[in-house]
C-alpha cells in the first residue's frame, strides 16, 4: 500500500485523482473544476473520459445546471463506503492503531516507508 496516495495507490491515475477530489469536496464541480484541480498530472480530455467510466460504473451521478455539467459522488453505491475508507489511508491506520493498543500506552513510533507517508 502507498500510504501517501488517495486510497493507497489501489486506484491509481486518473480514476484515483478525480474520484478524491470528489470524494474530498463533497460538492457537485464540473469537469473543468476537477481538472483545475489535477492538471499538474492528468489532461482535460483524460478527466472527461474518467468522470463517462465513473458514471457508467455508478459511482458518479451527473447532472447539468444551466449549460454546465456537475459531478458528485453517489452516495448510494455499495462501494463508496470501502472508498471511504481507502480514502486516507494513513487516517485509516492510525485509527487501526488507536484500536488496537491499550489506553495506557502514549506513543507508537512507526518507521521505514509508513513513518515517511509512503
Amino acid at each position: 500500500m502507498h500510504f501517501g496516495e488517495p486510497f493507497g495507490g489501489v486506484i491509481p491515475g486518473p480514476r484515483g485523482a478525480v474520484l478524491s477530489i470528489l470524494f474530498r469536496t463533497g460538492e457537485p464541480l464540473t469537469g473543468r473544476r476537477i481538472h483545475s484541480m489535477v492538471s499538474d498530472d492528468y489532461s482535460l480530455w483524460s478527466v472527461q473520459e474518467t468522470l463517462k467510466a465513473l458514471q457508467q460504473l455508478g459511482l458518479v451521478q451527473s447532472r447539468t445546471i444551466g449549460r454546465a455539467g456537475v459531478h458528485t459522488i453517489n452516495e448510494d453505491h455499495a462501494a463508496v463506503a470501502p472508498l471511504r475508507a481507502l480514502l486516507d489511508p494513513i487516517a485509516t491506520l492510525k485509527e487501526a492503531i488507536g484500536e488496537a493498543i491499550d489506553s495506557t500506552v502514549h506513543t507508537v513510533l512507526l518507521f521505514g516507508s509508513i513513518a515517511r507517508g509512503e
